[in-house]
Order: C-alpha cells, then structure tokens, then sequence
C-alpha cells in the first residue's frame, strides 16, 4: 500500500493493494487504504471513498471525510475558471453536510465540517448552504437571546470538538 501511494500510480492493477486496504477487517489499514486514495487528488476517486463515510470506527469515518475534501483539492476553485466542477464536488458537499448533523461522534463531525469549508466552490448558493450548516454548529455569539426549544445549535448539546472544524473554516 506504501509503495502505490509513493508511487502515485493511477492504474487498476497498480491500485489494487488500496482498494484491497479498504476491506481491511483491520481499521488501521482502512485508515491507511482511504488516506492514500485522497493523496492522490483525483476527483473519481471520491465514489470508492464514499462508503467510508459511515464506517462504524470513528477514525475510519474521520479519515474518508478528510479523504472527500483531498480527492477535490485539485479542482479549480476560481469563479470565472472555464473548467466544468466534476459532479463529485456536490456529492461530496452533500454527503458532508449530511455527516455534520448526523455523526454521532464530534470528532468526525469536525472533520466533516472542516472538509466542507475546504472544498472548491464557484457559486454564491454554494457557498451559501456550506456557511447555514457550519454555523448551525456553531455556539451562539456571548449575550444573544436564548434559543427556543428544537432550534439549538448542535454546539449547544454536543461537545467543543464538534465545532473545531467550523470554526477552523470561519477564520480561512
């Protein structure tokens, strides 16, 4: 698995070693399989980081989450850039901000919510639906009103860490 991601290869049979890692009944190879295939930047590579996403270990979930957000890191982020955004960009949105309000673990849903701060987006709507998610995770400014029953913000019934990665976000 070492020497295919070293290498960069770009072949199936080359590799084949990683997609084998993701079957690991070992978690520590899984983490090692997913982390590889988002070094390599490449956008098609987001359908086999996917099922990841709802492993049941939490560091597997954390590292397909921060794997999404690698694998699109070589997309154009410029708005007027003529290249077409690959379709995975939006599956990976989504399938972020679905994992920001359902993980159970505050550590994955700041991996989820950093991620989502980090992908490339052209559009203001866009942009627009990462920042309502990121801040509905986000605790309340100090001296607001108190919020109504059943429209708290996660960060009030969740843990500091959940939030880590909104607020890594909110400062780029």
């Amino acid at each position: 698995m070492l020497a295919a991601e070293d290498a960069r290869v770009s072949g199936a049979p080359e590799m084949a070693p990683l997609v084998t890692g993701l079957r690991s009944a070992d978690p520590r190879v899984v983490v090692q399989a997913v982390r590889a295939l988002g070094r390599f930047e490449r956008p098609e590579l987001v359908k086999q980081i996917l099922p990841l996403v709802t492993h049941s270990r939490t560091e597997v979930r954390a590292e397909a989450l921060n794997a999404l957000g690698q694998a699109l890191a070589r997309v154009p982020r410029a708005v007027d850039d003529k290249a077409t955004v690959p379709p995975e960009v939006s599956t990976a949105s989504r399938t972020l901000m679905a994992r920001i309000r359902i993980d159970p673990n505050p550590y994955a849903s700041g991996v989820a919510a950093e991620t989502l701060g980090r992908l490339p987006y052209r559009t203001a709507q866009a942009v627009a639906e990462a920042e309502q998610v990121l801040a509905s995770i986000l605790p309340p400014p100090p001296g607001s009103a108190p919020i109504g029953r059943g429209t708290q913000p996660l960060a009030r019934v969740g843990q500091p860490a959940s939030v880590t990665g909104a607020g890594a976000c909110a400062i780029r």
